[in-house]
């Protein structure tokens, strides 16, 4: 008898992810992942969908299958969508940057980033950020990954 697709037959929904930065790094993450996200799903025990990704330039020709993913320039349209519950920070440095980590931060979302200079130069400040309820909600840093946990 075949394998049932558990996601499929669930009420499980799907956790939507949005990338910021869609470069050399934004790129190949968004490939990695689409290669492995059967097993990634799987793992997590919930589907996993990239469904947003912010880019630089609408128009450039892309070699990777954006195909069903909103594709934006402006980064805060993915932060603020509701439907969204991850944001994986591809783009480095600061400036507008911290400022969309930080509203997804305040929109309750979880944010995955290796971005070193952020969190180097304003990861204090980011951890000091207490605008999330923190009677049920604790931020946790571990090796780029930054994520208010609900209890």
């Amino acid at each position: 008898m075949p394998e049932c697709n558990k996601f499929e037959s669930s009420k499980v929904k799907a956790v939507k992810i949005g990338l910021l930065g869609f470069g050399t790094v934004g790129g190949g993450t968004l490939t990695v992942l689409k290669r492995n996200m059967e097993e990634i799903s799987r793992r997590a025990g919930r589907e996993l969908k990239v469904v947003a990704v912010a880019v630089k330039d609408l128009d450039k020709k892309r070699n990777i299958d954006t195909h069903g993913m909103v594709l934006t320039d402006r980064m805060m349209d993915i932060v603020n969508n509701p439907d969204i519950q991850v944001i994986v920070e591809l783009i480095g440095g600061g400036g507008d940057v911290f400022d969309a980590v930080m509203q997804a931060l305040e929109n309750g979302k979880h944010v995955v980033t290796a971005n070193k200079s952020l969190i180097a130069g304003q990861g204090n400040e980011i951890w000091k950020h207490r605008s999330w309820d923190t009677r049920r909600r604790i931020p946790v840093l571990i090796s780029g990954v930054w994520m208010p946990h609900t209890s």
